[in-house]
């Protein structure tokens, strides 16, 4: 890790050198990355799981006040009915509630790898900044609205990402 008086070439070099070992196998088939993220003004949470192969956002759910560690499980249980992931990756944030994750992962067999640098490939990057302007117009509206909203642009942004990998 990067010091204090380490200079800026060498703390991008490191993380270079890191975010190399990661992104191979995170965009591999079988990879899945886990946000959980509150909307400010309202207390409620957003969650979603990207397929990081396809990049397409699989599920996307908004809870109406603050996640439990009930939540977290019942959600993963209902994005992976279908399928189990390999690998789920999440970005570190305090607000996914840890031993949720931890006791669904163990019972499911499934990796986790939690690490800041997990949302800086470029897939990740591009989804963020779509979900937050779709937010954006629709920002301090009530619940029913934001899931309205939250619903069609996944959608849209799947739709997106779909007809991208089929261009030549």
């Amino acid at each position: 890790m990067p010091s204090k008086t380490t200079s800026k070439s060498q703390s991008d070099e490191w993380f270079a050198e890191l975010q190399a070992k990661l992104l191979p196998e995170i965009e591999c088939p079988g990879s899945w990355q886990l946000f959980s993220k509150r909307l400010p003004p309202h207390p409620d949470t957003l969650k979603f799981a990207i397929n990081m192969s396809t990049g397409t956002c699989d599920a996307l759910e908004l809870t109406e006040g603050l996640a439990k560690n009930s939540d977290v499980g019942d959600f993963l249980n209902r994005c992976f009915c279908d399928v189990k992931p390999e690998r789920l990756y999440f970005d570190g944030d305090k607000s996914v509630h840890m031993g949720a994750l931890v006791i669904w992962a163990a019972s499911n067999g499934v990796s986790i790898i939690a690490h800041p640098l997990c949302t800086d490939c470029g897939k990740i990057r591009g989804l963020i900044a779509s979900l937050t302007e779709a937010l954006n117009i629709d920002f301090g509206a009530p619940f029913e609205t934001l899931q309205t909203t939250l619903a069609s642009w996944r959608e849209s942004y799947n739709a997106g990402v779909s007809g991208e990998s089929k261009t030549p």
